[in-house]
């Protein structure tokens, strides 16, 4: 060890600058513990928000770590946070959807028909076997709004679009939804420079936070 050039944080440094043309992918450089338990980061900063409307805490997070990105000193920035794909969630008017004697699988059966598609048939070439899929073109489905236009048939046989007994609304799906007691959780992750202290740091992002104007219901501790 005492014939050792460099200390392993200047190894983790060096780390860093090989991938730093890989900005693209979510990396991290940390020391490996000894002995380590499923789920746990070994960073030097770990920020969890709390608080049960995602998209404010999504805001909340990013505005944290935009922060901590122009004060300088840390290194890693990360989150727990992962968006997903946006999702289209139809919000069923039922009293008036009763009236037309529309249930709710009658909804979900044709939009999971006409968006995602349905196998109706299947076709044999050179030896292979292909599903025929049916569903709604694509410049009829690509679009949010696009879903309203679905055609429902109602009890009496009659057509009516799905609009006259529906809304939606737009969000963007999780891949994890993390929870601490009850609440859900997003956590930032953060290592810092040889010359940030802790403590300083912690400071630091507490003097953040007091400028910020967090939303009801959203809490922040380490």
């Amino acid at each position: 060890k005492s014939d050792r050039d460099y200390s392993q944080f200047d190894v983790m440094d060096m780390a860093r600058e090989s991938l730093a043309e890989f900005d693209h992918l979510d990396l991290s450089v940390e020391i490996v513990p000894r002995f380590e338990g499923g789920g746990f980061k070994n960073v030097a900063i770990q920020l969890n928000i709390r608080g049960s409307d995602l998209n404010q805490m999504a805001e909340v997070s990013t505005k944290i770590m935009d922060e901590m990105k122009e004060s300088g000193g840390y290194v890693d920035l990360a989150t727990s946070f992962d968006a997903g794909e946006p999702r289209v969630l139809p919000q069923l008017d039922r009293d008036r959807a009763s009236e037309l004697g529309i249930s709710s699988r009658d909804v979900s059966q044709a939009v999971n028909t006409l968006i995602g598609g349905r196998v109706v048939t299947t076709y044999e070439e050179d030896g292979e076997t292909f599903d025929v899929r049916v569903r709604l073109r694509e410049q009829d489905r690509d679009r949010p709004e696009e879903i309203l236009n679905i055609p429902i048939r109602t009890m009496s046989g009659e057509c009516v679009e799905l609009r006259s007994i529906s809304s939606i609304e737009e969000e963007m799906g999780m891949v994890q939804i993390d929870r601490e007691n009850g609440e859900r959780q997003i956590t930032i992750y953060a290592n810092l420079e040889q010359t940030k202290k802790l403590a300083a740091a912690q400071t630091e992002i507490e003097a953040i936070i007091a400028e910020m104007d967090l939303p009801p219901g959203v809490s922040t501790t380490f």
